[in-house]
């Protein structure tokens, strides 16, 4: 973590809070990707400058929100308000770590101007209805360095007690990077690693072999986070082949699904199923025909499915 501690005690005795960074090199980064966990996580902000380095900045869980109208409620000016906070979150610059490691960020109305000069009265109203100023309070700040293609982790620690912040928040701000990291490059993940999986599959197997049951169909779902909806992923879903697609949405319940089969279908009397197992595509010519028909009638895997599927259907 940078700075180390001995760079940073020195200036324990001078200001409230000291910023401190860990970070790992990251080649591809897509500040849109992070812009969308912001979105999820309610308040925070994304912010890209260009100039003579180029960082991206990020923030997920502002410490304050603080709007014009808000300060209007205090009795001390806005200025004095936003300077008492500056104050308490005072913070050196340190060579080797960003510009903005935290502090207030945001924005400022034009109007915000008659803070400063209270004899000028606008004739116009805000625009909109905007505030005169939004701005959060970060004291932690994830930020992309395009030139050296490093992602980092900043952190406003307090100087009382800096050893035994400085070491907790050290392992912390590791293990949030590291998860934000995974997150990035890993939007999709298994839902059981191969060895419980493999294990599992044994398991069924001696079932198998025990006359319990014909099969089972044991899926290792990919599992991830996504912001939007999923009506884009039906529109895709129309594309394809399947006879069967579905979208759902039910209160914050949303689903889509295509499926190539008919289990079971009942139309007036007649009742009648289409599944796909244990069937053979149609052969090219009459004699692939009779030879796939008379892999289906003498494989011992395929006569057990039948039966199974038989059971299920008379079953339903």
């Amino acid at each position: 973590m940078n700075p180390t501690l001995p760079t940073l005690i020195p200036y324990q005795d001078h200001y409230p809070y000291v910023p401190v960074m860990v970070k790992r090199p990251l080649a591809t980064f897509d500040p849109i990707a992070v812009a969308k966990i912001v979105h999820q996580m309610g308040n925070g902000f994304a912010l890209t400058i260009d100039r003579h380095q180029r960082y991206s900045y990020f923030s997920f869980k502002p410490q304050r929100s603080l709007t014009g109208r808000q300060l209007a409620k205090h009795k001390r000016p806005a200025n004095e308000t936003l300077q008492a906070i500056l104050n308490q979150y005072r913070t050196p610059r340190i060579q080797g770590l960003p510009p903005f490691t935290g502090g207030l960020i945001g924005y400022f109305g034009y109007e915000y101007v008659q803070q400063f000069v209270p004899k000028l009265h606008l004739k116009s109203p805000a625009t909109a209805d905007l505030d005169d100023l939004g701005l959060f309070l970060v004291t932690s700040v994830l930020v992309y360095d395009h030139r050296h293609h490093e992602l980092g982790l900043t952190q406003l620690i307090p100087t009382a007690d800096l050893a035994a912040t400085y070491a907790v928040t050290q392992t912390a701000l590791t293990q949030r990077l590291a998860a934000i990291i995974e997150q990035l490059q890993q939007p999709l993940h298994m839902q059981a690693d191969q060895a419980t999986y493999a294990r599992q599959v044994d398991r069924i197997r001696q079932h198998i072999y025990a006359g319990d049951i014909f099969q089972m169909i044991y899926a290792n779902p990919c599992l991830g986070t996504m912001s939007g909806s999923l009506l884009a992923v039906y529109q895709q879903l129309q594309k394809t082949a399947a006879p069967y697609t579905c979208y759902f949405k039910q209160a914050n319940f949303e689903m889509t699904v295509a499926s190539p089969e008919t289990l079971v279908t009942k139309d007036g009397e007649q009742v009648a199923t289409y599944p796909l197992a244990g069937t053979r595509r149609r052969g090219r010519t009459p004699a692939e025909d009779r030879q796939l028909a008379h892999e289906l009638q003498t494989s011992p895997k395929e006569i057990a499915e039948h039966n199974m599927l038989v059971d299920l259907d008379v079953t339903i």
